[in-house]
């Protein structure tokens, strides 16, 4: 994750896969990542740690998105 305004990266996961997608949530607490193992994360930005995993997709999550009011 970097800091686009003075190119500083602030945090680093290393999952062993291909990310496919990001999103994050309405009020950026959140950022939920689609990778590779089929998996997708959700990374606290506060705190920069995985706070969950959903699993059970059958192939990888391409695209992600939070609906408006978070959920």
């Amino acid at each position: 994750l970097w800091d686009a305004t003075v190119w500083t990266e602030v945090a680093k996961w290393e999952y062993g896969t291909k990310v496919y997608g990001v999103a994050f949530s309405a009020d950026d607490r959140l950022l939920a990542c689609a990778c590779g193992d089929n998996l997708v994360r959700f990374i606290d930005m506060a705190s920069h740690r995985e706070t969950a995993e959903l699993d059970g997709h059958s192939s990888y999550v391409h695209f992600l998105a939070f609906s408006p009011d978070g959920t």
